[in-house]
């Protein structure tokens, strides 16, 4: 364990703690959850009362509020994240816990996502399977239920099928090629729910055909290094290097649906992206940076750029993986805004209101945010997933946990074995 990192991440966490208290949004990704689940993460790693202390408190803010919550079901801001991290809680023994109530109400959401064939990771049918999946065999049911929704939600179209995307500032639908809102993200669940032996009848043909459509949407002739995928079907230009958008999204799908049905070949294509994506530095990568600050959020940040590479390096020892890693991990550092007294902060580039302007986009600025996605608290689980030599399990609400390959592929001279 690196002492240096893991002293970080504590002095980062404590000087943030008055942002944290403030936060009340209870969701996953952006409020109380996310924080909690970092808490967890520190008990677990550090042994230190203090963040079980917190740990505690922050849940019984949670408790109090799941009444005003249950009108919203997503894995993003709703009852599927703040469901997926109370059984993440169980799972590690950290929580004793009955989700009858939180299930039932994820379970009723899903007509209104059928009926609006919202397929897709944050706010869609995915988001929700990501909370049975936490469930383990107790999940079951519910994940039969999604898969059957997703099936009626496919659309067939040249080359194979996908599901849209309708952005919430415009009315016109898309296919999103991005880990978060699109095809990617949905495949990503199908493939560990096929893992898991629910619905292979549906969950095998979905993947082939949602995978065969996805490498069609790969443009032809790109140059080496600026990526091999857009943003968006339909797009001829690629995309930034982010965790939410771009080929690192899209290798993650490979990633999960190679494992599940057994293709070395999308295995390898997955690498291919990967290793073709650690050679693009901050200039090339599309993180947004100013004269002062450099976006360092998980969402579209350093940090998110950084557990990606970390994940695929564990999963794959490829050397060129791993450097692409320790690289965005000292961007990230070397980002931190400090104070005359020496603390540390990071800012990120997300949205002040996410209403939508006449022109349909919504209004950004530099902000420390106290979130997971796009705050300090995922930065800060970046951070102390470097610092310890555990498997971490906290990312599998965002799909980054990566099975390591049985046997390493040798590609070129990149894979270590």
């Amino acid at each position: 364990m690196s002492d240096t990192l893991l002293n970080q991440v504590v002095s980062l966490v404590n000087t943030h703690q008055p942002l944290f208290n403030k936060v009340e949004a209870p969701g996953l990704f952006g409020g109380q959850s996310g924080i909690a689940l970092l808490y967890a993460q520190l008990y677990q790693v550090t042994n230190d009362e203090l963040y079980a202390e917190r740990l505690t408190q922050t849940l019984h803010r949670l408790a109090a509020q799941l009444p005003q919550v249950a009108a919203h079901s997503t894995l993003t801001y709703g009852m599927a994240g703040i469901g997926w991290l109370l059984q993440h809680l169980a799972n590690r023994d950290l929580l004793d816990v009955d989700l009858t109530d939180v299930e039932q109400w994820i379970i009723d959401s899903l007509a209104t996502d059928r009926h609006n064939r919202n397929a897709e990771l944050m706010t869609g049918l995915a988001g929700k399977g990501v909370y049975f999946l936490e469930r383990g065999t107790a999940g079951t049911d519910g994940l039969r239920q999604v898969i059957e929704a997703i099936a009626r939600s496919t659309e067939t179209i040249p080359g194979g099928i996908a599901w849209h995307y309708v952005s919430p500032y415009t009315d016109a639908p898309t296919y999103s090629l991005g880990l978060s809102h699109g095809v990617p993200g949905v495949i990503s669940f199908l493939a560990k729910a096929h893992r898991q032996r629910i619905c292979p009848n549906l969950t095998q043909p979905l993947l082939e055909a949602s995978v065969s459509w996805l490498l069609q949407q790969r443009l032809v002739g790109a140059a080496q290094g600026s990526g091999q995928f857009p943003g968006y079907a339909g797009d001829t230009q690629p995309t930034r290097l982010a965790w939410c958008y771009g080929d690192l999204g899209v290798a993650v799908a490979l990633w999960h649906a190679a494992g599940a049905l057994n293709r070395p070949d999308w295995h390898l294509l997955a690498i291919e992206l990967v290793e073709e994506a650690a050679l693009r530095t901050l200039p090339e990568s599309g993180v947004r940076c100013s004269n002062d600050y450099i976006d360092s959020g998980f969402c579209h940040g350093t940090a998110g750029l950084a557990h990606l590479f970390h994940r695929f390096q564990q999963a794959t020892n490829s050397l060129r993986i791993q450097q692409a890693a320790q690289y965005w991990l000292q961007q990230t550092q070397q980002a931190a805004v400090r104070s005359d007294a020496g603390t540390a902060s990071f800012l990120t580039y997300t949205a002040t209101d996410y209403a939508p302007q006449p022109n349909g986009t919504i209004a950004l600025s530099w902000q420390t945010d106290a979130g997971l996605l796009e705050g300090i608290t995922g930065i800060a689980l970046v951070l102390l997933t470097f610092a310890s030599p555990t498997t971490p399990a906290w990312d599998a609400c965002l799909m980054t946990d990566l099975s390591p390959i049985a046997s390493p592929y040798e590609i070129g001279t990149n894979i270590l074995v």
